[in-house]
C-alpha cells in the first residue's frame, strides 16, 4: 500500500512523515504476529487453567489475567501503530497549514 506524500512537505518533513508511516506498518505487522501467537498461547492457557470448568473464571479472578496476558503485546503494538499514524498526519497536516 502506497501512501501518498503531499508534495508541500520539505525533504526534512517528508522523511519524518516516512519513518513514521513505515514505523506504522511495522507495528501493525507486529501486532498481527502477537494476536496469532496469542491465540495460540490463549488455547494452551485455557485447556491448562480452565479444563472446561467455566466458572473456575468466577472462584479464581487471576485466571483470566492469565489466560488473557498474551494479547496484552498485540495491544501495546496497535497502541504505538496508532500514535505513529497519528505523528504522521501531523506532520503533513502542519506542513499544509505552513505552505
Amino acid at each position: 500500500m502506497e501512501v501518498e506524500i503531499p508534495a508541500i512537505l520539505t525533504r526534512e518533513q517528508q522523511a519524518k512523515a516516512k519513518r513514521y508511516i513505515l514505523k506504522n506498518h511495522i507495528y501493525k505487522i507486529m501486532a498481527y504476529v502477537f494476536i496469532f501467537i496469542g491465540l495460540f498461547l490463549f488455547i494452551v492457557f485455557y485447556t491448562q487453567f480452565i479444563k472446561g470448568d467455566v466458572f473456575n473464571f468466577i472462584r479464581n479472578p487471576l485466571t483470566i489475567f492469565i489466560v488473557l496476558s498474551p494479547f496484552i503485546p498485540s495491544l501495546v503494538m496497535l497502541l504505538l501503530s496508532k500514535s505513529s499514524s497519528n505523528k504522521a498526519n501531523q506532520v503533513i497536516q502542519q506542513a499544509r497549514m505552513n505552505s
